[in-house]
């Protein structure tokens, strides 16, 4: 027996003990384009969805959510900056968690009403927290010496702003729209430190 006869004897042999599966095939690496993609739980838990409403833009909710225009571009895949009302759009990283550091609140026991006092400078916001019901009417009163302190509202698990800091309105009342925690955001134009006063009501459900 030649040569080669032998090796095709022998890769027959070979061929039969791998259908057989008595012996293992060469093992290669898997390449890093074919291993299973792994879920970040963190980004997971950080990224939030928000419909975008009208008066929106990519930069306003950067601002809003403590994030960058990028980032958000980069999350929904988009090419331009051009958003549209009713647009969901994943906010990642802390944009999924407003009012993470702000102060809750209180409302004394048998009240429906609280006043919170402080100072702001430009262009950090003082940031509050307060919890309510789907339909409680609230009402929001901001006073300052000189006028030139501003607030936002908004909710905080919906996104749904209900005063944007463009209304130059130092106060506002209308009925909530969830039942969730809701953010108000404190901000002036001034360079140096000034003092305010914000008082919240909300109204007890018939």
């Amino acid at each position: 027996m030649n040569l080669l006869s032998r090796l095709r004897r022998l890769l027959r042999i070979v061929n039969l003990l791998l259908i057989l599966g008595l012996v293992g095939g060469p093992v290669w690496p898997q390449p890093a384009w074919a291993a299973p993609l792994k879920q970040d739980s963190a980004a997971a838990v950080a990224s939030t969805t928000y419909t975008v409403q009208r008066g929106d833009t990519l930069y306003s909710l950067a601002r809003r959510f403590n994030t960058t225009v990028q980032t958000i571009m980069s999350a929904n895949k988009l090419t331009g900056t051009t958003i549209y009302i009713g647009q969901r759009l994943v906010i990642p990283g802390s944009a999924s968690n407003p009012g993470g550091t702000a102060q809750r609140i209180q409302f004394a026991a048998g009240t429906t009403a609280a006043t919170v006092q402080g100072n702001v400078q430009s262009p950090t916001r003082v940031e509050y927290l307060l919890a309510a019901q789907a339909k409680q009417t609230m009402h929001v009163n901001l006073t300052s010496p000189n006028g030139k302190v501003n607030f936002a509202l908004q909710g905080v698990q919906d996104g749904q702003p209900l005063k944007r800091l463009e209304n130059s309105d130092t106060t506002w009342s209308g009925a909530l729209p969830a039942t969730q925690d809701y953010l108000l955001q404190v901000a002036t134009t001034l360079t140096t430190t000034t003092s305010f006063s914000l008082t919240v009501k909300i109204e007890p459900l018939p």
